[in-house]
């Protein structure tokens, strides 16, 4: 039988279950031990996990020689600190997005896990979806002929202080677009808005120019009762439509015609992203392939966010 990872919680409010959750249905991860600072967090996770080890200090957490890896959950101003704890204690790493907001710790967290040759996993789960990778093979393989335009609505998600809705939404985006073209736009436009205070901007626009006349338009924001998550792709011969909302058809393909357009509805399996996600962390760390692991995915996503949120 394969060993089990034991796994680290920090942080069990709002993302932090629903990570757990999907570590805990994996064969290959045991929830070992659960952290966080607030008593009420901890006692809803002992209703959940009762045979797990409860403990309100990560620097002690982090002292248990049986925790493989550490998946933090926690405000993004204590991303770089926790994960680096962790790496030096020789720790895997799943960190909720985003790393960190600034390039120098992202560089160090990478340069640590890599010296102590430990994985370093961010949560971009799209990247890793059926229908994102059915795109793809797509886009490579020109079955619509050229990728014209990309176009995404994200509306509504929770109110956060510790960053605005560009790294909390438009990050799915930008992982996205980076896995799909694997370019970084040469111009960009963005307006915000901040409609609340004591929060960031919870309104975008954002415009991104690519090399080879693509484009991007992608529209954000948090206020909307109305939970959208849709992306467009316009190509030479149709368009792509990709709803994460709907139950089955979670794809539609529109191929020209001479009366317009013909509609297919590709059978796409439709897992859940995240369960997707954490089964590829349960290989990788089975696998230990250091070499073929790309640390500089989140080093360049971070670039082109820092440069599109300077003023912000």
């Amino acid at each position: 039988m394969k060993k089990k990872f034991n796994v680290l919680i920090v942080g069990f409010g709002y993302w932090g279950p629903i990570l757990a959750r999907n570590f805990q249905s994996s064969i290959q991860f045991n929830i070992y031990s659960i952290c966080d600072s607030n008593t009420a967090n901890l006692n809803k996770a002992k209703n959940i996990y009762p045979n797990s080890i409860y403990c309100k200090s990560f620097k002690r957490a982090l002292d248990n020689p049986k925790i493989d890896i550490v998946v933090i959950s926690t405000p993004t101003n204590t991303h770089y600190k926790i994960a680096k704890m962790a790496l030096y204690k020789k720790k895997h790493v799943f960190c909720e997005k985003p790393l960190s907001l600034n390039l120098r710790e992202v560089k160090y967290l990478i340069n640590l896990s890599k010296k102590n040759k430990k994985f370093l996993f961010v949560d971009y789960p799209f990247i890793y979806s059926e229908s994102v990778s059915f795109i793809k093979k797509i886009i490579v393989k020109k079955k619509l002929g050229k990728a014209l335009i990309y176009e995404s609505i994200r509306e509504k998600a929770p109110y956060r202080k510790d960053t605005n809705v560009i790294w909390d939404l438009g990050i799915h985006d930008f992982s996205i677009l980076q896995y799909l073209i694997n370019k970084a736009p040469i111009k960009f436009e963005v307006n915000t808005f901040k409609t609340k205070k004591n929060y960031k901007s919870d309104f975008a626009n954002i415009n991104l120019y690519y090399e080879k006349n693509f484009s991007a338009f992608i529209k954000l924001n948090w206020a909307s009762p109305i939970k959208i998550r849709l992306i467009k792709i316009y190509f030479e011969k149709g368009l792509l439509i990709y709803d994460e909302n709907e139950g089955i058809y979670k794809v539609n393909v529109y191929k020209k015609n001479k009366r317009g357009f013909n509609l297919e509805f590709p059978l796409i399996n439709f897992n859940e992203t995240l369960k997707i996600f954490v089964n590829h962390v349960g290989n990788t760390l089975l696998k230990a392939n250091f070499n073929n692991f790309d640390y500089n995915f989140s080093l360049n996503l971070t670039k082109t966010i820092l440069k599109i949120t300077k003023n912000d």
